[in-house]
Parts: structure tokens; C-alpha cells; sequence
């Protein structure tokens, strides 16, 4: 982790002497009363949350010394109660929804509110965080937590946020999940990169979910060359799985500078040769990414493409060598069609560099398919007799499935749109389905009838 840079440091002082001679906290502190506070949360916090982002977008690794210096007391609690959930939300947890291991800057910031002057009105605001913190936490760190605070008033108020009901997993799921939705638009992810091997299992957790959120809001890895370079040297990491993810995730997704590039594509082509077990690694990583909402696109195939020593001939240069057809010519185009053929036919059909394939080969039809319009209903159909071809080369039910399921996901849209059946839109779409799902064995005669059979309205009873 690194120190606030001095610019963000002179403008957080900024903020806090604006907040100081404010008319809204000499009003808050004469009258105490809540509408005063928030009189003064809306003068300051956004002010502090554009701050807060800045350095989220630019230099993440700066985030925790932000933190702890928002909890300057002069800052009179604003913004801690959001600063408890990005807290929460940053901790890995388990299948369990348990934290993996003990949030410490939760620890911290909870500590700052619950000692703070302002504990009345911020408790009105972290109930619901306190709340899911515990829930993720174990019972012995809750109990161990409130009892070294001093004020019973506190420890009472932070008691009653343990929650029977999140004992049962369901609702701790559940739990969890809707109040991360309150966070989604939010950058608040930092983590601790490992330089030694003792550490990789201990940080991958956390380090995976940072970059994977980089990815996934669009954000650069900016200012993290240093941390990639040396990270990357650690060579009695390489033959780690976590290690391999990781290299995986920054090899696809983010560009850096010449140095932290070179140990980047040293670890890639070494790797290949030394390691027997990355390639296998390796595409597991891939399956796992194709099977995510993360978008596997042209950019990250022209970046691992770009970082292979392709005099190394192997199934990483043959696999990236397809994509690279696939890419260019377009999954439709009838050299891609027979390059997959000839790639599939070479490696056991079940193999995970062929499932890489198969997922590659529904992703770029469900993409298209999910963003036709129902009067683009013959495009569909056209694809479909494209992706039959495909069935064909794969031979495989999980496959199939998949596309019958995005194909008939599609249909249901039309037949929305598309009410009258005598139409020749409907018509056309009711005889593709049946002839050639049925000639493929992916629906029954009886299945399709039901598929298209149109449902009759309940009749509201009358008294």
C-alpha cells in the first residue's frame, strides 16, 4: 500500500477546513439536531466522494491511507458510513458467505464511528452495514470487537445488529447480495499485491476480485506497473494455480509499460516450457472466464497473442492461432468453421482446451442474438443454421443446450411482439422451431405444440 500523494492530501485539507468554518456545522452544533447534520452532509460529502474517487480511479494502491485519514475528527464523521460499506464489499468471503479472513480496516473504521462525537446521527446510517458486516464475521470476532469499546450505549447498539436470521445461510446470501446491488456503480477496490510466495494464498483472494472489478468498470491498471514488475519476478510462485489466474486476468485485460510488459510475457513463455501444469492451469483459468460476465473479446486475444513466442509450438499457439482466424474472419465465415473442425478433431472432445472453444463459439452467438430486435428474426434464424453446423462438430449436450436455451429465450421475445399466428412472422419462426429442433432431438413434437400453445387468461371469479 501506498501514502496519500500530497496533492490529495492538500485538498482533503482543504475540505476539512471548509467543513470547519461552515455555517452548516456552527448550526449543527448549536442546535444538535439531525436536520442540521444533514444540512451538512449535503454541503461536504459529495465533495468528499468526488475525492474519494479520484484516487480510487487513479491510484488505488493510495485508498486505505485515505481512509484512515478520513477519520480526522475534524472531518465530524462525514462520509464514514459509506467508507464501513466499501469495507465490507472489498473482504473476499467464502461459499459460506463468511470473510475468508478478518477485515481489518472494518475493524478500524467501525472502531473511528463508534468513538466518534457524531455516534448519534452516523448510527442511523450504518445500521443495515453493521449489520451484513457481522453476518460475514465470525461470533467470537463480533464479541471480542464490541467489548473492547468503552461505552455501553455503543456496545448495546452494535449488539442488537447481530441478527439471528443471518445465521441461516439463505438469508445471509441474500442478505449480502442485495446490499452489494447499493454499491455497484461505486470504484472502492484496492488490495495487497504478494512478493513472496508465503503470501500468494493469503492476498489472491482479494487481489482477484480488485482486478477483475477494474475490468469490469472500465478502469486502467495505471500506476501498478512497480507492483506488476516485481510480482511477475517472483519465480517460486509460477507453478502456483493463484499465480497463474492472476498472470491470466493482467495477460488479457490490461496494457502496462515496457519493463512490467517484458516480466509479464517472460513469466507467459517460461511458464509454458518449465511449468507442465500451466497450460492445463491455465485453461481452466480461461473456462472460468468465459463462463463469467466478463467480456472475453478481441482485445484480450490480440494481447495474449501478442505476448506469445509463437516459434514455441504447443496448444497455446494453436488455440490462439484459431482465435486469431476467428477473430479476423468472423465465427460465420466458412475458414473458421473449418479451422475450429480441424483444432477440435485434434484434442479429446471433453478436454478443457475444446470446452474454451465450445463456450468461445455460443459467446459470440448469444452476444449477437441478445441484441437483435424481434423484427431481426430471420438474422436469428440464419445463425441458428450456422450454430447447426457447429452442433455437429461438437457433438456435446451442455452445448447444445445452451443454444437451444439463448434461441428459445429469443423466441419468447418474438412471440410478444408477434401476436397474430396466422401471420407470416409467426409462421416462419413456428416452422423453424419445429423442423429443426426436432430434427436435431433438442424438443419433442409435444414439446414444441406446448412451446407455441397459447395460454388462456384466467377468468377473474365474480361474487
Amino acid at each position: 500500500m501506498e501514502s496519500l500523494d500530497q496533492l490529495y492530501i492538500d485538498r482533503l485539507d482543504e475540505i476539512k477546513s471548509a467543513v470547519q468554518g461552515s455555517d452548516q456545522l456552527a448550526a449543527y452544533l448549536e442546535t444538535e439536531e439531525s436536520d442540521e447534520y444533514l444540512e451538512l452532509r449535503r454541503a461536504f460529502e459529495p465533495h468528499l466522494h468526488d475525492l474519494y474517487q479520484v484516487v480510487a480511479d487513479e491510484k488505488p494502491m493510495q485508498l486505505i491511507d485515505l481512509e484512515n485519514k478520513l477519520l480526522d475528527e475534524e472531518l465530524e464523521g462525514l462520509y464514514l458510513p459509506k467508507i464501513l460499506g466499501y469495507t465490507i464489499l472489498r473482504g473476499s468471503i467464502n461459499d459460506q458467505y463468511k470473510f475468508i479472513r478478518p477485515q481489518e480496516q472494518f475493524k478500524k473504521v467501525l472502531a473511528a464511528i463508534s468513538m466518534s462525537s457524531n455516534f448519534d446521527m452516523l448510527s442511523r446510517r450504518i445500521g443495515q452495514t453493521v449489520q451484513i458486516g457481522f453476518a460475514l464475521s465470525s461470533d467470537i470476532w463480533i464479541t471480542n470487537f464490541i467489548q473492547t469499546l468503552p461505552s455501553k450505549r455503543v456496545r448495546d447498539f452494535l449488539t442488537e445488529q447481530k441478527l439471528p436470521k443471518y445465521r441461516e445461510l439463505p438469508t445471509r446470501r441474500l442478505g449480502y447480495e442485495k446490499y452489494k446491488r447499493q454499491f455497484s456503480d461505486l470504484n472502492f477496490y484496492t488490495a495487497e499485491f504478494p512478493f513472496e510466495l508465503k503470501d500468494l494464498r493469503v492476498f489472491y483472494p482479494e487481489l482477484k476480485n480488485f482486478l477483475v472489478q477494474r475490468i469490469l468498470i472500465d478502469k486502467s491498471a495505471a500506476n501498478l506497473d512497480s507492483y506488476i514488475e516485481k510480482m511477475m519476478k517472483q519465480k517460486e510462485m509460477w507453478d502456483q494455480w493463484e499465480f497463474v489466474y492472476v498472470l491470466g486476468l493482467i495477460s488479457n485485460y490490461f496494457n502496462f509499460g515496457p519493463r512490467a510488459t517484458t516480466e509479464i510475457n517472460n513469466a507467459f513463455n517460461t511458464s509454458r516450457t518449465e511449468n507442465p501444469k500451466f497450460e492445463i492451469v491455465y485453461f481452466e483459468f480461461l473456462k472460468e472466464l468465459l463462463l463469467s460476465e466478463i467480456p472475453v473479446d478481441s482485445n484480450c486475444n490480440d494481447r495474449i497473442s501478442n505476448r506469445l513466442d509463437k516459434s514455441i509450438r504447443d496448444d497455446f499457439s494453436k488455440y490462439y492461432g484459431l482465435m486469431d482466424v476467428l477473430h479476423a474472419k468472423g465465427w460465420i465465415h466458412e475458414d473458421s468453421i473449418a479451422a475450429v473442425r480441424e483444432f477440435y478433431e485434434q484434442h479429446e472432445g471433453l478436454s478443457t482446451i475444446n470446452e474454451c472453444v465450445r463456450l468461445t463459439i455460443y459467446k459470440f452467438f448469444s452476444k449477437i442474438v441478445r441484441n437483435l430486435d424481434e423484427a431481426d428474426y430471420s438474422q436469428v434464424i440464419e445463425l441458428f443454421k450456422v450454430m447447426t453446423v457447429y452442433i455437429g462438430i461438437f457433438n456435446n449436450q451442455h452445448f447444445n443446450q445452451a443454444t437451444k436455451k439463448r434461441t428459445l429465450w429469443f423466441v419468447k421475445k418474438f412471440n410478444k411482439v408477434f401476436t397474430d399466428k396466422r401471420g407470416k412472422e409467426y409462421q416462419e419462426m413456428k416452422k423453424f422451431i419445429s423442423s429443426t429442433f426436432q430434427e436435431l432431438g433438442l424438443m419433442t413434437t409435444k414439446e414444441v405444440t406446448e412451446f407455441f400453445k397459447t395460454r388462456r387468461k384466467r377468468k377473474v371469479a365474480t361474487s
